[in-house]
């Protein structure tokens, strides 16, 4: 993928540890997540599942080294109850900001099924072809497939597999818990997983996969109606 144009992706935030907020930059980079109310960002279960570690987000700019960039902590984090390491279904987590952004930095969200042949872009500051995590926000444009098989076999309905349009490019280590987007910056899928091995990052015979937004849409919808500080039942 390439880079993106400033503030074209405005709902993507890096996720980085708490110990290097403070700094900027990349350097604390792990796994990309989408604003979705001013105080919840989606992302990825993989990413937060099991972790005890003080986390925040870096947001608001495509360049993690811009001194305008905001900064926010995490001070809860949500998995769904079904969710599988395993397996990997429904691999999506909702974190909870100590203090709202801004509404512009809110990216829309659609709980519509994504079909085959459709453009999306996957966005995230995963891994470039040098094997560093990039400072400025990268975006890869591609096409929905209508199924996808991985050495565990195939996959079910709750995840949306997409290939690059131009056979160079997909998503990688630092992209998960990202965006899929319509090509008009509408949240559809959560970035999971590209391929089975470091090649597949930019191999164009493994597509990479998503999870849907719309097969996850009760459990989203239900930390937006239940924040912490109020009584909950997952």
């Amino acid at each position: 993928g390439g880079n993106t144009s400033p503030y074209y992706w405005p709902g993507t935030v890096s996720i980085q540890s708490m110990s290097n907020i403070h700094y900027g930059g990349s350097e604390g980079h792990f796994c990309t997540g989408t604003i979705v109310r001013p105080r919840w960002v989606l992302t990825a279960a993989h990413c937060v599942y099991g972790s005890h570690q003080s986390i925040g987000i870096l947001a608001g700019q495509s360049n993690l080294d811009s001194s305008l960039v905001v900064k926010r902590r995490v001070i809860a984090k949500r998995v769904p109850w079904n969710y599988s390491p395993r397996v990997g279904t429904h691999d999506v987590a909702m974190l909870y900001l100590g203090k709202a952004v801004s509404p512009e930095l809110v990216a829309p969200i659609s709980f519509r099924y994504v079909y085959p042949g459709e453009d999306v872009w996957a966005v995230g500051w995963g891994i470039d072809d040098y094997g560093y995590i990039p400072n400025n926000l990268r975006e890869v444009d591609m096409t929905v497939l209508g199924s996808c098989n991985f050495d565990d076999g195939a996959l079910d309905k709750t995840t949306v597999c997409a290939n690059n349009k131009r056979d160079h490019g997909a998503i990688c280590s630092g992209d998960s818990g990202g965006p899929l987007f319509t090509p008009y910056g509408v949240l559809v899928g959560v970035s999971n997983f590209s391929g089975s091995s470091a090649k597949s990052c930019w191999d164009p015979s493994y597509p990479s996969g998503f999870a849907r937004i719309s097969n996850n849409a009760r459990w989203i919808k239900h930390q937006f109606r239940n924040p912490p500080g109020y009584w909950y039942h997952r």
